[in-house]
């Protein structure tokens, strides 16, 4: 049995709902956003089988990864 996990199998309206509401984006461009879920899935399948762990595993790994990437391109928070 192959487990997608939850939060990326789901995560299609998390999605839309930023792109819409707190980015302003078009409908094909929030569309073309979430079609790459599946890319997303893909990615963690294939992290999961090459290193004999999770896909629940996977999917962490590979979003603190894009999480880590984001932070190093973001600028400093004012306070």
């Amino acid at each position: 049995m192959l487990y997608a996990p939850d939060f990326v199998a789901n995560s299609g309206g998390v999605v839309h709902c930023l792109c819409v509401e707190s980015l302003g984006m078009s409908s094909p461009e929030v569309l073309a956003r979430i079609a790459r879920i599946g890319d997303t899935l893909r990615e963690v399948f294939e992290l999961a089988r090459s290193r004999s762990i999770s896909t629940a595993a996977a999917a962490e790994e590979l979003a603190a990864r894009r999480l880590e990437h984001v932070s190093r391109q973001s600028p400093p928070a004012r306070r």
